[in-house]
């Protein structure tokens, strides 16, 4: 629920019973409700309504004889003025605007001029708007600062690479790609793909995304290659996790436990990807 507070400029000299305040939903003007007892001095605040309801009403002052003075009418376009904002928004790869005047609310009150982080975007509040629709619901941010690049630090860093079995018993061949995803369901491909032995590469991550590896057994000449399986290792912060074992057969395949990265502070995440004899 929540509250709207008028103020008014008192009448001379004062009204022998107060003021009467009658107020109701702009979209519904039958509804009407009378504040009881009137209130006798400004301001008055009124508990109990619904947000995101525009209000009109009336205020008169009430005098002796239930006589009263001609109604003054107010309104408001929302309740919540203030929680309304237009916003220029920034991908958090790379801090890149991409998007400016999107409309967002939040359920506390924000600052104008102060950036807020929500999932992989960053909103710099520009201007407090009244209340319209189809506005960005932005209420479960998760930090303020003065940049964007405070809310997306560069320090975060994922490394992967990839081993292929190359000896006398076994020469393989396969393919290492990292995948990621906002939301740890919708995956889509966040690296090149290493099929080289050796081959690896340094990603820029989203803070905050869902991040896995996934390696495949492509193929494989020699004697034991019986024995030759994708497997995968990972580091976060130094601690070691894994392997995950796939099949033997070629296109076998097998992924790292998704992992969602942090999204602040220092941290690395290192995803080692193997084609070869069980390590």
């Amino acid at each position: 629920m929540a509250s709207l507070t008028l103020t008014w400029t008192a009448a001379s000299p004062a009204p022998a019973n107060g003021y009467r305040i009658k107020y109701w939903p702009t979209s519904t003007p039958a509804s009407i409700s009378t504040i009881s007892p009137n209130p006798i001095a400004s301001p008055y605040t009124i508990n109990g309504l619904d947000e995101l309801t525009a209000y009109t009403g009336t205020i008169e002052s009430s005098c002796e004889g239930a006589a009263y003075s001609t109604a003054v009418s107010w309104n408001t376009p929302n309740i919540v003025l203030n929680y309304f904002y237009f916003a220029t928004k920034f991908s958090c790869a790379g801090c890149t605007q991409v998007a400016t005047n999107v409309f967002v609310w939040s359920a506390t009150l924000l600052t104008v001029g102060n950036y807020y982080k929500l999932d992989n975007f960053i909103y710099r509040l520009d201007s407090a708007e009244p209340w319209d629709t189809g506005y960005t619901d932005i209420s479960a941010y998760t930090a303020s600062g003065t940049t964007c690049a405070e809310l997306c630090p560069s320090n975060i860093t994922i490394e992967i690479s990839l081993e292929l079995a190359g000896g006398g018993r076994a020469q393989a061949t396969g393919q290492a790609v990292l995948y990621t995803s906002s939301d740890g369901t919708n995956y889509t491909v966040a690296s090149t793909v290493l099929n080289t032995q050796g081959a690896s590469e340094s990603i820029t991550p989203i803070p905050g995304n869902y991040y896995y590896l996934r390696v495949t057994k492509t193929g494989c000449v020699g004697e034991s290659c019986g024995a030759v399986r994708p497997q995968v290792d990972w580091n976060i912060n130094g601690t070691s996790y894994g392997p995950n074992v796939g099949g033997i057969p070629n296109g076998a395949f097998v992924n790292s436990d998704p992992i969602q990265i942090a999204t602040s502070g220092t941290n690395s995440y290192n995803f080692y990807g193997y084609v070869d004899f069980v390590i």
